[in-house]
């Protein structure tokens, strides 16, 4: 089967989608989270000098943040890529862990898509609190809901239904049947069996430790 986009190097894609991480990030810091946001959503809790103290820590140790972005993305391709040839491996379909990274790579494209989505829609709908932006979740169920009404441990769950979730599911699979020659439906079924699992384990393990530090 002809793998087109596939072809792409690994290294190439993920610093494009690095850099694009970076440039959203530089951007939500630019326009988002201004003096003014902070102001506004601390001013009931601290006063102005613990405010702008705040203000000045979130801008000294922001390099590090913009450091720390590619090294969250490269730990995150690597889990779900290993995640996707471990699951294919107990599917008795041997496949090369390079091919799970391009997998994994051009999926994530998905969630870039999704933070263009959220930085457009924060860049126009300025936000008022910052649950506006904590629990904003680009067509997930959450933004058709009153998140007040719901306990704050299922807010995560209830985050991940998502169009972009489910997309991401698909390219998962649209990458497995290319690399494997599977047909969609049993590759989707592989990317139930293999990242599906892992995700439920995730979420479960994130209500575990919500539950003990509350």
């Amino acid at each position: 089967m002809k793998r087109g986009f596939y072809e792409f190097k690994n290294i190439y894609l993920f610093i494009v989608i690095a850099l694009y991480y970076l440039i959203v990030d530089i951007l939500m810091n630019a326009y988002i989270y201004t003096s003014e946001y902070y102001h506004s959503v601390l001013s009931a809790k601290l006063d102005n000098d613990q405010i702008n103290q705040v203000i000045t820590n979130n801008n000294d140790y922001r390099i590090v943040v913009y450091l720390l972005i590619p090294i969250f993305l490269i730990a995150k391709i690597w889990i779900i890529s290993g995640i996707i040839y471990i699951g294919l491996i107990f599917l008795n379909k041997s496949t090369t862990y390079s091919s799970c990274l391009k997998i994994a790579l051009f999926a994530e494209l998905i969630f870039v898509v999704a933070t263009v989505i959220k930085l457009g829609w924060l860049l126009i709908h300025k936000p008022g609190d910052i649950t506006d932006i904590q629990f904003f979740s680009p067509l997930a169920i959450t933004q058709v809901i009153d998140i007040k009404k719901i306990s704050k441990y299922f807010l995560y769950p209830l985050q991940l239904f998502n169009i972009f979730e489910i997309a991401y599911w698909f390219m998962l699979a649209y990458g497995i049947m290319i690399f494997t020659g599977w047909r969609y439906g049993k590759s989707l079924k592989a990317v139930a069996a293999s990242y599906g699992v892992a995700l439920a384990v995730w979420v479960v393990l994130v209500l575990f430790i919500q539950v003990q530090l509350s």
